[in-house]
């Protein structure tokens, strides 16, 4: 009998240490939200698990105006960013990246996702070749991108921009904002 509980009772420990384990390898490195009034703050790299909070979040928070954007190093699954990128623009919410904010590689595309969009000063924008100036030119890859910025800006002309920065990033300018409509007046 008391073999039988001591069995028992391990594997209720096992099951317990490996759900969270589970838990926090689920969340580490993940998106980190806040709402503060009608502004929601994002940063960190989006992942697979982001636009089901991101979705719970404005459920919850139905006056959202604003997404501020913080330090933001790119996207662990673009599905994901493309995903709540395209719910940003459906809600009709304006961007926001925050002073002093730095946002690379992927992440890049949320930027373009508001109905309004604004630049915080010193604010960084790293625009970079995700990889795609080697595939080629009809790949699908290319072409959800390519869709994306056109659906977002008009022409996917930013989309070349980011093939042509090479893998070492180029940041942009306040030319570049200008010029690829990424600043807007709302």
């Amino acid at each position: 009998m008391a073999r039988r509980v001591l069995f028992w009772g391990l594997g209720l420990v096992i099951l317990g240490a490996a759900t969270a384990g589970l838990l926090y390898f689920a969340t580490a490195g993940a998106t980190v939200f806040r709402v503060e009034g009608d502004r929601m703050y994002m940063s960190g790299p989006m992942t697979g698990a982001s636009p089901e909070r991101f979705e719970m979040l404005v459920e919850q928070n139905p006056g959202l105006r604003t997404v501020v954007l913080g330090d933001m190093p790119g996207a662990a699954d673009i599905t994901a960013l493309l995903q709540n990128g395209y719910r940003i623009r459906r809600l009709g919410l304006t961007t926001e990246v925050a002073p002093g904010a730095r946002i690379e590689g992927d992440a890049v595309w949320l930027v373009l996702a508001g109905a309004g969009r604004q630049i915080g000063a010193a604010a960084e924008i790293v625009i970079s070749d995700w990889g795609g100036a080697d595939l080629a030119e009809d790949d699908v890859a290319h072409e959800e991108r390519r869709r994306y910025v056109a659906d977002m800006l008009g022409d996917d002309a930013f989309y070349q921009a980011t093939l042509d920065a090479g893998a070492e990033g180029r940041i942009l300018t306040g030319e570049d904002f200008s010029g690829f409509g990424l600043v807007t007046g709302g």
